[in-house]
């Protein structure tokens, strides 16, 4: 791994990383400034190993990342570390060397759910298929399908492939905004995480949409349906910002 790290120095007036608590900072900073962290954003570090490092107790870390995980900064699972935005701080446009050195970062890490989220959020065929068998099937030796097995059929999982759907459920749109689609895509990675089944995350979705929909800019335009700010951020961290009237805040990006 390299020696040396980038640290953007607007880093320190980004509003997320500004609100977070100083040990949080310590730990976010140390996730893309320590020596395993790879130029692909994603790499193997156990938990024990962090708290050492930084100083802190396993539970602080544990909270601190599902801090991140909340706002689709960074995720960790059973020793698996992604940094979502590492490998764009890091990418080089055509430099050969790096693109071989994430290829081969990635081919060290195991096959894992966080895995196929981090292949499907930066759109890169996955190379094990992204619905592998679970360790635990619900089938006995004979290969007849067990109680369990059926009613797991009788209730819809989410899946990759379901995104549009649910989307098309919520907004009525008919797809998903061409240039939203890597955004909109990580915070239903973000959302699955919680969310099992499609009913229930429609169920909490349609709020937001619902807000967003009938809200409004200064001027008094409505704001732009092709915008997903609703799903990815107020969704994702479970808020709908405010003004001082206690409205959605009406801002021009959203056009």
């Amino acid at each position: 791994m390299a020696e040396f790290r980038n640290i953007h120095t607007r880093i320190w007036k980004d509003p997320w990383f500004c609100g977070l608590e100083a040990e949080q900072k310590l730990l976010f900073i140390y996730l893309f400034s320590n020596e395993r962290a790879s130029v692909c954003g994603m790499y193997e570090l156990p938990l024990r190993f962090i708290a050492f490092e930084c100083g802190l107790s396993e539970k602080v870390v544990l909270d601190a990342f599902a801090v991140f995980e909340a706002a689709h900064k960074a995720y960790y699972r059973d020793g698996v570390i992604w940094v979502v935005n590492l490998k764009k701080y890091n990418d080089s446009g055509d430099n050969g060397k790096i693109q071989v050195r994430v290829s081969k970062d990635l081919s060290s890490i195991p096959d894992c759910e966080l895995k196929k989220m981090y292949y499907l959020y930066n759109n890169i065929p996955y190379p094990y298929g992204i619905d592998t068998p679970s360790k635990d099937d619900p089938r006995d030796r004979d290969g007849e399908e067990t109680e369990t097995d059926t009613e797991k059929k009788q209730t819809p999982k989410i899946s990759t492939t379901s995104y549009p759907g649910i989307f098309t459920k919520v907004t009525k749109m008919q797809g998903i905004p061409f240039t939203e689609t890597e955004k909109v895509l990580g915070a239903f990675n973000t959302l699955t995480l919680r969310f099992t089944e499609i009913q229930p995350l429609v169920d909490y979705l349609l709020p937001f949409w619902d807000k967003w929909s009938k809200s409004k800019t200064k001027d008094g335009r409505f704001y732009s349906k092709t915008n997903c700010t609703w799903l990815y951020d107020w969704a994702v961290t479970g808020e709908t910002p405010t003004n001082g009237n206690g409205k959605p805040p009406a801002e021009e990006e959203h056009f």
